[in-house]
């Protein structure tokens, strides 16, 4: 009985809400300019930029699920044992998103919070060093424009957070790389 009160309930979700049935899962690319809201160690950072591949499934109308690769990269005209310091964080970033289409159904908002599995690479010409993969997140807001059935630009504000112990030399301190990010998405459901 509970195995067809769970299939009977699944299956008016699907009948009822034909936009779940189609195009739920898409693939976006974004690229943005990053500034950092404090200084990594003694660096002064300059504006940097960034990209990431995200795919994501909505499982509900307005609700989905999110997942990707980025590359961001900064520089300073601060020096490290006397060269200059590129900054470099790669890594995976996932959580959730909500997107609210108005009623013409071309122009809308969307909001994003989720984590980051992320390392950093700091690069001088005498020495190269890295962290491990450690844990941070995010948060994103903008206005979401809609192009057909499939295509859309997603102009968007992000507070970007990841915090990492960084071992030079044998001497251990902790890094905290904040920063925001100015971007927009080109985004293909399917």
């Amino acid at each position: 009985m509970k195995r067809l009160l769970v299939a009977l309930v699944t299956t008016l979700i699907f009948v009822t809400s034909p936009a779940i049935a189609q195009d739920r899962f898409g693939a976006e690319f974004r690229a943005g300019a990053h500034f950092a809201t404090e200084d990594v160690g003694e660096a002064d950072l300059n504006t940097g930029f960034g990209t990431e591949f995200i795919v994501s499934y909505r499982f509900l109308p307005q609700f989905g699920l999110y997942a990707g690769f980025g590359y961001h990269r900064f520089t300073s005209d601060d020096t490290f044992g006397g060269d200059d310091v590129v900054l470099e964080e790669t890594g995976y970033t996932f959580g959730v998103q909500f997107e609210n289409l108005l009623p013409d159904r071309s122009f809308g908002y969307f909001l994003r919070a989720g984590g980051l599995l992320n390392h950093m690479e700091f690069d001088t010409e005498s020495s190269d060093f890295s962290t491990d993969h450690s844990l941070g997140w995010q948060v994103e807001v903008g206005p979401l424009f809609t192009f057909g059935n499939q295509w859309s630009i997603k102009p968007g504000i992000r507070y970007h957070s990841l915090s990492q112990d960084v071992d030079v030399a044998g001497t251990e301190f902790e890094v905290d790389l904040t920063y925001i990010s100015v971007g927009a998405s080109v985004g293909w459901r399917f």
